[in-house]
């Protein structure tokens, strides 16, 4: 059974790039055996410590289960991403620690009250078109189509279009890596 393996993995490539976008390009990806796969994570980990390479060998090698791989991996992002503030597991919450910050007086909670109840709202009696109701309609009438939204992608995005993006962003770590 042939596994495609990240030549550049999936952390170190969020890690560099600050998001996944262009991780499974053709150019990242190898064909490999499950040994094969398994024994490249193990040089991997050897060559740069990262506890992630050594839970992708040992899962590949069959050495730990999907229990452990959850529990190990979930342990290692809670740590990385302790203190860091942004979505993800381990995330900061941008509200931890705080309270209440905006309290109102009982005579403006009634005044907000009042200004927005029924008729004195300001979008109260108003309707949609005639239009924007079929629009709507169809909107929300049209099943999820994958390919659809693959289709409208690669129009935006031609083979060019993505050379370039590759090209800019090799600028641009060339440009981090003379800076530091």
């Amino acid at each position: 059974m042939d596994h495609r393996h990240h030549i550049i993995p999936k952390h170190e490539w969020k890690k560099r790039f600050g998001n996944l976008c262009g991780v499974n390009a053709p150019d990242n990806l190898v064909c490999l055996t499950t040994e094969q796969h398994a024994q490249a994570h193990k040089f991997l980990y050897e060559l740069n410590k990262n506890k992630l390479d050594a839970i992708a060998y040992e899962s590949l090698s069959k050495l730990i289960g999907k229990e452990e791989i959850t529990k190990a991996v979930s342990r290692i992002v809670n740590i990385g991403n302790s203190n860091r503030k942004g979505k993800g597991l381990g995330a900061t919450p941008w509200n931890k620690g705080k309270q209440n910050t905006i309290t109102h007086s009982e005579e403006t909670i009634n005044y907000l009250r009042e200004i927005n109840s029924r008729e004195k709202h300001p979008q109260y009696g108003t309707t949609h078109s005639i239009e924007t109701r079929r629009k709507i309609s169809i909107a929300n009438s049209r099943p999820y189509d994958p390919e659809r939204r693959a289709r409208k992608l690669s129009l935006v995005r031609t083979p060019e279009h993505r050379e370039k993006m590759r090209q800019a962003r090799l600028r641009y770590l060339s440009s981090k890596k003379d800076s530091v």
